[in-house]
């Protein structure tokens, strides 16, 4: 049959790749892989993801996208600073 998208296998594959490139360095110095137990989906991923961030802000890029643009990140943080009520700056998709 058809290889499902979130089977064990293709999940532990996926996870032996981050925990390669995290070993690496090439996720950066502060990179940590939070393993699940089970293949949760996008939604839930991050929000477990969320709940173990101490940071005052998140950037948050799926696998499978790219910034196909410049974008001035440190006047985002800086907007979001100055107005309380922007909890969100969303990037351009193509």
């Amino acid at each position: 049959g058809k290889p499902q998208l979130c089977s064990e296998d293709a999940y532990e594959g996926f996870l032996a790749e981050v925990d390669k490139l995290a070993a690496a360095g090439e996720l950066g110095d502060d990179c940590s892989v939070l393993r699940l137990e089970t293949c949760h989906g996008y939604g839930l991923a991050l929000g477990k993801a969320l709940e173990a961030v101490r940071t005052e802000f998140v950037l948050v890029v799926q696998h499978d996208w790219l910034f196909v643009a410049d974008f001035d990140v440190p006047a985002c943080i800086a907007s979001m600073d100055m107005e309380p009520r922007l909890r969100y700056i969303g990037a351009q998709s193509l």
